[in-house]
């Protein structure tokens, strides 16, 4: 893969919950000359800009912006975007691992489909499965998958990419919607009103550790209220948008609810955990050959 790729990450403090073993993740995963890393830092706090300082320092193809406040999401991103240099741009979360070959089967889809405008990997969550068994499930998936790639109106935006110059044109992300929440279903309708599709891949496969740094932020329930009530203003006479939405919104909590009763099953939680050391003693024992 040529040197295309312009990947922007934001971080605010949970060095070591997130940020650390994503660019552990992303390094092992993909080839250091394909791409260049804009990191965004939001004020951190808890030794994350020491340790960026150190990593910007020993890698060439990184930049790393220091904001003195926490910007949001969209401003982040936003500011991140402007500096890239590269024919296409991926945001991605400091809370995921990603897979081999992750960019290039995301990248693929662009050749596939001239009218692609956001395309994402396929995302394991942590609430449905251990990180241990993420691998053994990665690779279940990556057989049983019917197609390459399907069509989405809304694309996960733990691991998105898109044309630079499409995301310019369609205005980039909202900065209304900051700190967070609904930013990602606003730019979603807005390539679709220009004329793109959305994609999500059934071949690029990553873990997604679940909103580490979103949970931090205070007044949550305030801040996700405030910005639903202006993305349907935004959208009122778009009633399809709406019905779109809460029918997600439905079938996300209907999901859940059969997560927590998996986990309340004794035996559910026996066969995880028979997995989890089954797959700890083969590394180790991969180790020690």
């Amino acid at each position: 893969m040529n040197k295309q790729l312009s990947i922007i990450t934001l971080t605010y403090n949970k060095l070591e919950e997130a940020t650390r073993p994503f660019l552990q993740s992303l390094y092992a995963c993909t080839l250091q000359n394909s791409f260049e890393l804009i990191i965004i830092d939001n004020g951190s706090t808890d030794g994350t800009v020491e340790f960026l300082k150190n990593f910007e320092a020993q890698n060439d193809n990184v930049r790393v912006v220091y904001n003195t406040e926490n910007l949001g999401y969209s401003k982040g991103c936003n500011q991140g975007a402007k500096i890239a240099q590269n024919e296409y741009i991926a945001f991605l979360n400091n809370d995921i691992l990603l897979s081999q070959g992750w960019a290039d089967n995301l990248l693929e889809i662009f050749e596939m489909e001239p009218d692609a405008g956001l395309v994402s990997a396929y995302q394991i969550e942590r609430e449905e499965y251990n990180i241990w068994l993420y691998p053994e499930v990665m690779k279940k998936m990556f057989k049983k998958r019917s197609c390459d790639y399907k069509p989405s109106i809304k694309p996960l935006f733990s691991c998105v990419m898109t044309r630079k110059n499409i995301f310019e044109k369609v205005g980039g992300f909202d900065e209304n919607f900051t700190p967070a929440y609904f930013e990602d279903d606003d730019l979603c309708w807005r390539y679709i009103f220009s004329g793109y599709k959305n994609f999500i891949s059934q071949k690029s496969y990553i873990y997604h550790k679940g909103s580490l740094t979103g949970k931090s932020l205070p007044n949550l329930d305030e801040i996700f209220e405030r910005n639903r009530n202006y993305f349907f203003q935004k959208y009122a006479n778009k009633y399809y948008i709406i019905c779109d939405w809460f029918l997600g919104d439905e079938l996300n909590r209907y999901r859940y609810k059969v997560i927590k009763y998996k986990k309340r099953n004794l035996f559910y939680k026996f066969k995880q955990n028979l997995k989890v050391c089954l797959i700890r003693l083969k590394l180790r024992g991969n180790k020690n050959d």
